[in-house]
C-alpha cells in the first residue's frame, strides 16, 4: 500500500474524493496533470481498491471505496498530528 500512496498526485486524488463522486474533468483540474498521467494514477488507485468508478450518463465518476475512505481518513488524522 505504501507505494500506492507514495505519489503526491495520488494522495491529492484520494483526499479530493472524500468530498464525493467526481468526474475526470474535475479531478484533472484538482491535480493539474495531462489525461494520460491522470489515467495512470487513477488506475493505480483502482487496482489498490481504494477507488471505484461508475458510469453516470456519458460521464465516468470516481469515488472512494470503503477501504479508500479508511485510508484517506487515516492520512488526514496523521497530518493533523503533525500540525
Amino acid at each position: 500500500m505504501h507505494g500506492v500512496l507514495s505519489d503526491p498526485v495520488r494522495l491529492r486524488l484520494l483526499l479530493a474524493l472524500r468530498e464525493g463522486r467526481l468526474c475526470v474533468c474535475v479531478l484533472r483540474e484538482i491535480v493539474s496533470c495531462p489525461d494520460t498521467r491522470l489515467s495512470y494514477h487513477l488506475s493505480i488507485l483502482r487496482r489498490a481498491r481504494l477507488i471505484s468508478s461508475a458510469r453516470d450518463g456519458s460521464y465516468l465518476r470516481y469515488c472512494l471505496t470503503s477501504e479508500g475512505r479508511i485510508v484517506a481518513d487515516g492520512i488526514l488524522k496523521e497530518a493533523g498530528k503533525g500540525a
